[in-house]
């Protein structure tokens, strides 16, 4: 009997430590901080430099602006802000990374910005987890400003939302 007591009292106190304040009902808020580049961060590379023009159009996607991520293209590309604007539902997971610049190459009219990636995902544990993924961007000079050579990048988001959305389309389309 004694023994059963003990027991009933062990678990009264788990079920009780675990209510968190005993029930209260106070919820916690986690604020982590947003990956977009800020104003400064762009500011902080050269103007006039590469790297400065893919920040910037990094900048654009961040917020969705197709107007202003097609100037950072080379015109022969034709990526009107229209063309632009069916990548950036697939490009904003991309570009909740925080670039990083590990390095520039430059070679005359060409140049590559190299970044690192960065993206964190925080637990409900509290842990956070970084993940870096290296990824390069080819420039040439048009006009004496650097744009984007090609659209890679982009193109790349696209087909893997494409991939990844066609079984929920697909199981849209057998409900109706």
């Amino acid at each position: 009997m004694r023994r059963s007591s003990l027991i009933a009292a062990a678990l009264a106190a788990l079920v009780c430590a675990g209510c968190g304040g005993f029930g209260g009902g106070e919820v916690t808020e986690r604020i982590t901080q947003s990956p977009l580049l800020t104003e400064r961060q762009v500011e902080r590379q050269p103007v006039g430099s590469p790297q400065r023009a893919v920040f910037e159009w990094w900048r654009a996607l961040q917020f969705k602006n197709a107007v202003e991520a097609s100037r950072y293209f080379k015109s022969s590309l034709g990526l009107t802000p229209r063309k632009l604007y069916r990548y950036l539902p697939s490009a904003e997971p991309a570009v909740a990374n925080r670039p990083r610049l590990f390095d520039v190459e430059t070679s005359g009219d060409r140049a590559i910005v190299r970044l690192l990636l960065e993206k964190t995902t925080t637990s409900p544990n509290g842990r956070a987890d970084r993940a870096r993924k290296a990824q390069a961007f080819n420039l040439v000079r048009e006009h004496g400003d650097w744009k984007l050579s090609d659209n890679y990048f982009l193109a790349g988001t696209y087909r893997t939302y494409r991939l990844f959305s066609a079984p929920l389309r697909e199981k849209g389309k057998q409900k109706k």
